[in-house]
């Protein structure tokens, strides 16, 4: 399925000639009648996220957007609706304040902010609580100081680590200087360049062996050998799998929509309304797929909760899988879906599609040829 607008019900029946407010990725919009006069199908980006603060803010503001619509009193500008930091008073605001001497948690503050509605929860959560977290502690207020910068991250945490930081204040720097904010020259390319850090082993997908597989489903919980075989039918995503809710499934029609997630790493949950590429898709409900889910308990909500019925923790997943194969990762169900599926013969065109990724992207990164599944 495209990326599109979908249409978000709120409380009451929406009268003609009022706002309503629309989805489309993982972020929400207001659609603006006609009569207006800025057009037609006229969308505008709340610039907040599609869950639930995101959700609760954008229907106040869709409140106090039809009440000046039906009092005359709508403001064309957008000014007054739109987000605080897209509006050019804030925009005005940040440009005087931040400067050379802001500090650099600030300013690191300020590009977060830039981000909210943009990026996946998850990434939120990661720039502004992992990555956030570390800036706050630079002793130095400066984002020039760049050596001093190194130096501290190097004494309180590891090299592959301060070098990831470093790397983001390099971002940061070029998105301030960028508009502004900023004067000099960027002094982290050089500082990163003198960061040598030792070669990780990287742990990457791969197609599993049925013997591997087996492995797996004898080893793994009932709940966590329960996505483990959804994905090895689906090649979908572990967050798809985890989040995957039984309106999703649709037996009358034959389709499984697959796109959004629920995941809960390390005791946060983050939830996403469509996939990372801001899509949903259909999915062929197949035989295989039928009996599979069949024999699961027929209960509303989430298709496979843990057991007590909640969110299956992803961090528990993938530790419980690593210690039955290490060097994997649950992405190899879906490297082994995509391989079984090129080898028996499946277009490749439409296995990217059912898995919600490119043909060069297939090609490059999932398919490996394993030369032993010879198509039917």
């Amino acid at each position: 399925m495209k990326n599109y607008y979908q249409r978000i019900d709120t409380e009451g029946a929406v009268l003609q000639g009022l706002a309503t407010l629309y989805s489309k990725g993982n972020t929400l919009y207001f659609r603006l009648p006609d009569k207006l006069g800025l057009g037609r199908n006229k969308y505008i980006s709340t610039g907040l996220p599609n869950k639930g603060d995101g959700r609760a803010k954008a229907k106040n503001i869709l409140t106090a957007l039809n009440n000046d619509i039906l009092l005359g009193t709508f403001d064309l500008t957008l000014e007054r609706y739109l987000p605080k930091h897209k509006t050019k008073e804030h925009l005005a605001a940040v440009e005087k304040h931040i400067g050379d001497k802001t500090h650099v948690s600030q300013l690191w503050d300020t590009y977060c902010e830039s981000k909210e509605g943009k990026v996946k929860s998850s990434t939120m959560h990661y720039l502004t609580e992992t990555i956030g977290f570390k800036i706050k502690q630079l002793q130095s207020p400066s984002i020039y100081d760049a050596e001093e910068h190194k130096g501290f991250l190097l004494a309180i945490t590891t090299p592959d680590y301060a070098k990831r930081v470093m790397t983001k204040l390099n971002t940061l720097f070029d998105w301030c200087h960028k508009r502004g904010m900023l004067s000099g020259t960027n002094p982290y390319p050089l500082v990163l360049e003198s960061m040598v850090t030792k070669p990780q082993q990287k742990t990457t997908a791969r197609p599993l062996t049925d013997d591997e597989v087996d492995a797996l489903d004898q080893g793994l919980t009932e709940h966590f050998a329960n996505v483990l075989n959804f994905m090895l039918l689906t090649g979908c995503r572990p967050s798809e799998a985890i989040g995957l809710t039984w309106d999703r499934v649709d037996y009358d029609n034959g389709v499984i929509v697959l796109g959004s997630s629920k995941v809960k790493k390390a005791g946060k949950t983050f939830e996403s309304d469509s996939s990372k590429n801001g899509k949903l898709r259909g999915f062929p409900l197949t035989a295989r797929l039928h009996v599979f889910l069949n024999a699961l308990p027929s209960v509303k909500g989430l298709v496979f909760p843990n057991s007590q019925g909640n969110l299956i923790d992803y961090t528990a997943f993938s530790k419980a899988w690593v210690k039955i194969l290490p060097n994997t990762t649950p992405y190899s169900a879906r490297d082994t879906f995509i391989t079984r599926q090129i080898e028996l013969g499946k277009p490749i065109a439409t296995v990217a599609h059912w898995v919600d990724n490119s043909v060069s992207v297939i090609e490059d990164r999932y398919y490996k040829p394993s030369g032993k599944i010879i198509p039917e």
